[in-house]
């Protein structure tokens, strides 16, 4: 399932531990006005990733329900000691989907970006770097996903996972900019599409004979 690249990551006190046992299918850095209300920062650096691969290896997490502009909500897992925020599970896209807070990683470094979104709204002493791609609002997945080597199996993941990664953090082709949201598919979809990336990835890595 892991392919063999993990990454640890947990809160300020250390009180939870948890590590990712793959690269996540993409890492956006969102610069709508919302995430910059919620970091209390300029930005939110998530990195989306299939909830099963996201294992907790110490203490538990809280999980907190916060109101989204698109009225769907976000469940947010804390620390119950320190309170830093983990991450993010959308209800557009329910439990199959967690949004990793980078920051949180002992070597974010390694997850950079592979997009800036929403920089319409960004602060405008952020210089964003060239050669990755950026977006004024929202864009489409499926014309800036990694095509480097091995993105087939993310963009399976991608598309088993609901083609919206997230719905309710990403609506905005069809809402107005200040939703910020995406309309999700049926979770029965998703669900049984989880199952078939699965099966073409695993098709993909195994070694005939």
């Amino acid at each position: 399932m892991s392919g063999g690249e993990t990454f640890e990551g947990g809160c300020t006190c250390r009180s939870v531990r948890y590590r990712m046992t793959s690269k996540p299918m993409f890492v956006y850095c969102c610069h709508c006005r919302w995430c910059q209300r919620e970091t209390g920062s300029a930005f939110a650096l998530n990195a989306l990733i299939e909830s099963d691969r996201v294992v907790l290896v110490q203490g538990e997490a809280e999980s907190a329900d916060i109101p989204t502009a698109s009225g769907k909500g976000q469940r947010v897992a804390r620390c119950p000691k320190c309170r830093i925020a983990l991450w993010s599970n959308y209800a557009g896209a329910g439990e199959a989907i967690r949004f990793v807070r980078v920051g949180t990683l002992d070597e974010p470094d390694r997850l950079p970006p592979d997009i800036h979104i929403y920089t319409s709204s960004k602060q405008s002493w952020v210089t964003l770097p060239p050669g990755t791609p950026a977006a004024p609002e929202y864009y489409k997945s499926r014309d800036v996903w990694p095509k480097e080597p091995g993105a087939s199996c993310r963009r399976d993941r991608r598309e088993a996972a609901g083609n919206g990664l997230g719905a309710d953090r990403f609506s905005a082709l069809r809402a107005p900019r200040s939703a910020y949201g995406l309309p999700s598919p049926p979770a029965v979809r998703a669900r049984t599409g989880f199952h078939r990336a699965r099966a073409r990835c695993a098709s993909r890595r195994r070694v005939p004979g």
